[in-house]
């Protein structure tokens, strides 16, 4: 039995994707990729209807804002998961569970010559 009641998962169908887009902006890639660092916040690992696993990210430095994970940084939000054993599905605060994670998004070359987002871990 979950811990949560039947009414609240109901609403959370309803009532967007994450806890975490309530009354914050969707932000792009080109917002964040100028910055040096971002500290993660919040985060929740999701998976979708058609079962592929996303993160919606809250960085400390973009309070009002939220970003949708692509693949890469979708596997580092899973590991932190998987460390702590936490059900996916389940929102967090990273002061939570006492964590100062941050990150650096950066423009990478594929072998096909195509640019994807990577993702670094910084200090």
């Amino acid at each position: 039995m979950s811990a949560k009641t039947l009414k609240d998962l109901l609403k959370e169908k309803t009532s967007g994707i994450s806890p975490l887009t309530e009354g914050r902006e969707k932000m792009s890639t080109d917002e964040i990729l100028d910055c040096e660092k971002l500290t993660l916040s919040e985060v929740h690992l999701i998976t979708s209807s058609d079962g592929e696993m996303f993160a919606v990210i809250v960085f400390e430095q973009f309070p009002n804002g939220f970003y949708f994970s692509g693949s890469i940084l979708t596997d580092i939000i899973s590991t932190i998961y998987k460390y702590y054993d936490i059900a996916v599905g389940e929102p967090i605060k990273m002061s939570d569970i006492g964590e100062k994670i941050s990150v650096r998004a950066h423009i990478s070359i594929s072998k096909n010559k195509r640019k994807y987002t990577a993702w670094a871990i910084v200090d």
